[in-house]
């Protein structure tokens, strides 16, 4: 399984907060790190030949099948967005059994009140609903409950492993918890897919790395991001880099190198990510992929929960949640590359993996230093 942690001075740690406290302590840097195992796994990848989004496609069914062979289970967190729903298309069209697809409702009361927030959702459930159970076996769904925020009563919450293990402050309860402890005892595997590669160009080269904004399925015991198999991640990325190599305006200029994190223009969202091998579920599909350019805080989700609560009685809740931000913000804006503010909502600063130069078709290993 793939797996990441916090690492100060070669202390690992799971929770962002922990590693920074132990980092104030220390005087040493914060690093993202990929495990060492999952890295020369991606080393004894090599590419024989370009990828086209046939061949991608083929390699998604071949790990598909195997996964299907290798365990009991197989649970797919489906969102209805481009990631999950390209493993569910391939899934189906090559005849691949999934045992039970999970969705979950993000707004807080339900189908009918959450028209906006949980647009996505109905929409993944209402295509899940419709195939046959020889191809699905089960749907189980999470509709979200105010209860589901009584975590927020447990002090320094975000520093509690239990409750947190990725680089947000999220502003409703976080689906992998949730799903962390259902599946606790699952005989199979949780197969989650919202993982893009990143890339970096510096010095006339192409690098692949991860970010930390990717960690959410840490909390998940026998999860799978399935995008991060060294069998996927390898032509998935070299796919990428031959349709965004060209397109610096795609990347972010950040002092002396350009960074790719998907902010595509919206008109050209559908055809870009349709050129990388990603399946759309429908025409509204490709509205859920424009990213704000300042933290999920400011997506329509999360505004649209955040007006939910003020207007359903819950203005607590809500004054618990800007609490949170603020308590964040002043244990650790006193010190460098660590969090940041757009004077509301409070984010970590994004911490990137190793690097991973372009090479004839391989990923080659370069450290943090790029």
């Amino acid at each position: 399984m793939f797996q990441s942690h916090y690492d100060v001075g070669g202390h690992k740690f799971a929770n962002i907060f922990q590693a920074f406290d132990h980092s104030i302590e220390t005087g040493q840097f914060c690093y993202y790190n990929l495990q060492p195992e999952w890295i020369e796994q991606i080393h004894s990848i090599q590419l024989q030949e370009s990828i086209n989004v046939n061949r991608l496609h083929s390699i998604y069914a071949d790990q598909l099948q195997t996964l299907r062979q290798k365990y009991k289970k197989l649970v797919l967190a489906y969102s209805g967005g481009t990631d999950s729903h390209t493993i569910l298309d391939i899934a189906l069209k090559n005849n691949i059994f999934i045992d039970e697809v999970f969705i979950e409702f993000p707004g807080m009361l339900g189908i009918s009140n959450n028209n906006i927030v949980d647009k996505e959702s109905i929409d993944a459930y209402n295509f899940v609903k419709n195939i046959s159970q020889k191809k699905i076996g089960k749907l189980k769904i999470l509709k979200r409950t105010i209860e589901d925020y009584n975590y927020l009563n447990v002090e320094n919450w975000w520093k509690n492993e239990k409750y947190c293990q990725d680089n947000l402050i999220r502003l409703r309860p976080f689906w992998g918890t949730w799903v962390s402890k259902y599946y606790e005892n699952i005989d199979g595997i949780v197969i989650t897919g919202h993982e893009k590669p990143r890339l970096r160009y510096k010095n006339n080269k192409f690098y692949f790395f991860l970010t930390d904004t990717s960690s959410e399925y840490k909390i998940i015991k026998n999860c799978l991001p399935f995008f991060l198999q060294p069998k996927i991640v390898v032509p998935y990325t070299y796919l990428v880099y031959e349709k965004i190599k060209d397109r610096l305006d795609y990347f972010t200029p950040v002092k002396d190198r350009h960074d790719f994190f998907w902010h595509i223009p919206k008109n050209n969202i559908k055809t870009f990510y349709e050129s990388c091998g990603m399946i759309f579920l429908s025409e509204d599909s490709k509205n859920y992929a424009d990213k704000p350019k300042w933290g999920c805080h400011l997506n329509f989700k999360n505004q649209g929960i955040l007006n939910g609560l003020e207007k359903n009685g819950h203005k607590d809740v809500k004054k618990k949640l800007l609490k949170t931000h603020k308590e964040v913000f002043e244990a650790y804006s006193g010190h460098d590359h660590l969090v940041e503010s757009d004077g509301t909502f409070v984010k970590t600063v994004e911490r990137y993996s190793q690097m991973f130069e372009l090479n004839d078709y391989k990923f080659i290993c370069k450290g943090h230093d790029v």
